[in-house]
């Protein structure tokens, strides 16, 4: 039997009529048009849980990643709780890496193993630089209620080490969609969005290694550049994005001072390099030769590290040298610059051993 187009058009108008008022109830009542935190056009996402298989990035199986309504990691209860609040990129938002597992995680369970309640909640964007660190002072913190830590922490400079590389500012420096200003508040407000949302990352995101892990370190090999780098030449080209880079820490500072809290500005290593004992720098062994590339970003991130010292010494922050601290392995890492659990735990623990004795009085 053929049913004909107006008997589809009605049948088609019954269904909706039917459903349109539950869906406007379920945005009134689930979403966010009416109360909680209006997040207008930025583009933090919040209120999501999603499953990963990390089983082609390291030994384990699943990891859940979870970003509550403020857009945070972390089980610290209730904002007012939070002691430390750790900013950075995808090496502090660690995408890949369970919850209870982050560094941030681990970190304030070292202090509650010392007997220290301490709450920390992570605040790490993939891709953000410290411009984009900038503008959650300006755009997002602010509108997190209760938010006033004691510390911030700053897990800073591979990214802004790649801007200094030419390589461009990326989605989450801007913060805001200015492009689609009406959409993008949509997707902060719908409740159906958002278990869209969910759906669709559950569905999309399955196997971790599409997104991250392009290269594994257990497989580099790593060997001495034929030529010696010119690091004046080097540091002539990047002197600019240094001095930037110095004054954006500088704003990040007067910015946590102002909002009553301490900084805490941490270093960064990534696993494309390798430093022997006499401090020979190797990078990794490509098609039979080293990759020079290698070797130049290792001296730009040693560059920036020795900037973010330098200006957390000058504005009495607290400093950790990370870079120069930690050993790392190749299981410690699942790509060049994201950290395996394992990798995680060793981060959390230095810096735990750094500031014991400046938070647990």
């Amino acid at each position: 039997m053929i049913i004909s187009t107006s008997k589809w058009i009605k049948v088609f108008l019954v269904n909706f009529i039917l459903i349109f008022p539950g869906l406007i109830v379920i945005e009134l009542l689930m979403g966010t048009w009416i109360s909680g935190v209006s997040y207008g056009r930025l583009m933090i996402p919040k209120s999501i849980t999603q499953e990963f298989d990390v089983s082609n990035l390291y030994h384990g199986n699943k990891s859940i990643f979870i970003r509550d309504q403020y857009g945070l990691r972390g089980n610290y209860g209730a904002t007012r709780n939070i002691n430390i609040l750790t900013v950075g990129g995808s090496t502090t938002n660690e995408l890949f890496i369970t919850e209870g597992k982050t560094w941030s995680d681990l970190l304030a369970q070292h202090f509650r193993d010392a007997g220290k309640d301490i709450y920390v909640a992570n605040a790490g964007v993939d891709g953000q630089t410290t411009i984009g660190h900038i503008k959650n002072f300006e755009l997002w913190f602010n509108l997190i209620p209760g938010l006033k830590p004691q510390y911030v922490l700053l897990y800073v400079g591979i990214n802004d080490s790649a801007l200094a590389n030419g390589y461009p500012a990326r989605k989450p420096d801007y913060l805001e969609n200015t492009r689609q200003p009406f959409r993008q508040f949509f997707k902060n407000h719908s409740a159906i969005y958002n278990m869209y949302r969910n759906f669709r990352g559950m569905i999309l995101a399955r196997n971790a290694n599409l997104i991250h892990g392009s290269d594994n370190p257990r497989d580099f090999v790593y060997g001495y550049p034929d030529t010696k780098f010119d690091m004046n030449a080097h540091l002539s080209i990047i002197s600019k994005a240094l001095e930037s880079y110095a004054q954006r820490l500088s704003t990040l500072i007067g910015h946590i001072r102002k909002m009553g809290a301490e900084p805490i500005i941490v270093t960064q290593i990534a696993s494309v390099f390798k430093v022997d004992g006499d401090g020979n720098v190797m990078g990794r062994v490509i098609n039979g030769a080293v990759n020079n590339t290698d070797i130049r970003d290792y001296a730009t991130l040693f560059e920036h590290n020795k900037t973010a010292m330098r200006i957390c010494k000058k504005l009495d922050g607290i400093c950790i040298d990370l870079a120069q601290k930690i050993k790392f392995v190749s299981t410690d890492y699942y790509d060049g610059i994201h950290t395996t659990p394992s990798g995680s735990a060793k981060i959390a623990r230095l810096i735990f051993n750094e500031l014991r004795g400046t938070i647990i009085n």
